[in-house]
């Protein structure tokens, strides 16, 4: 996705009745993911100053975010009855031996 660019004016409500002192601020759009701690990784680099102190707004569909849940929670369930299958069979001694897991595959 490029990155999209908007110049943005903020005014300061506690000088709006004074001076009418006017911030220009730069928009960059750009996609993020969510990690498990609430940390945003972004999909690409941002091009400004390092350690420079920026303003973020956050903007998630609601629909999005209970699909996201629903579709975390099914694949948890889903990867918990999978351990459970293969600690059975583990405990229960439904196993092959690795080399046979290889009979009839053509490796090159």
């Amino acid at each position: 996705m490029a990155e999209s660019r908007a110049i943005i004016l903020q005014i300061d409500p506690r000088l709006e009745k004074a001076n009418l002192t006017v911030k220009a601020m730069k928009a960059i759009e750009v996609m993020a993911t969510v990690d498990e701690q609430g940390q945003l990784s972004l999909d690409l680099p941002l091009s400004v100053d390092k350690y420079s102190r920026v303003r973020v707004i956050i903007l998630v569909s609601e629909e999005a975010e209970q699909q996201s849940c629903q579709e975390d929670k099914e694949i948890s369930e889903s990867a918990i009855e999978s351990f459970r299958q293969g600690w059975h069979d583990a405990m229960t001694g439904n196993t092959l031996p690795v080399s046979q897991l290889w009979e009839g595959i053509d490796a090159e």
